[in-house]
């Protein structure tokens, strides 16, 4: 599975391509006020990308168990304390609806996924980004 995203800015225009191998989505994120840039920032997508890896993941393995699952609701956090700095402090809260199932059945399946969720993994084990020019 190849995974892209392209981002084609400029004044007044944020024009943004998501695409996993020939699925291409386009996203909507307003640009800034001020006419450049993005008005959310990548801080926010990256943990909007470890909520939605778990989201997803959480219905897709709770169907391999045959668990129903009514709602997911993931909220991440971190902290970015200075421009140039990396995250910290990245945590998250997960609260799944599943009426059917047991608090044991729901919290083994979020244990589950939090070892194999593909994002959180890929931050985990610190996946090399190379800048080609």
């Amino acid at each position: 599975m190849i995974i892209s995203a392209t981002i084609h800015n400029r004044r007044d225009t944020n024009d943004i391509i998501v695409q996993t191998d020939s699925n291409r989505k386009t996203v909507n994120i307003p640009g800034k006020a001020e006419g450049f840039g993005s008005s959310i920032n990548g801080g926010e997508l990256l943990l909007l990308a470890l909520a939605t890896c778990f989201c997803n993941d959480i219905y897709r393995e709770g169907a391999r168990k045959n668990m129903v699952i009514q709602s997911v609701d993931v909220t991440v956090t971190g902290t970015f304390a200075r421009e140039h700095e990396s995250a910290t402090d990245i945590t998250y809260q997960v609260n799944v609806q599943a009426p059917a199932h047991s608090s044991q059945e729901i919290n083994d399946l979020i244990r589950f996924v939090d070892s194999i969720a593909e994002i959180h993994n890929t931050l985990r084990k610190g996946a090399q980004v190379t800048l080609k020019l």
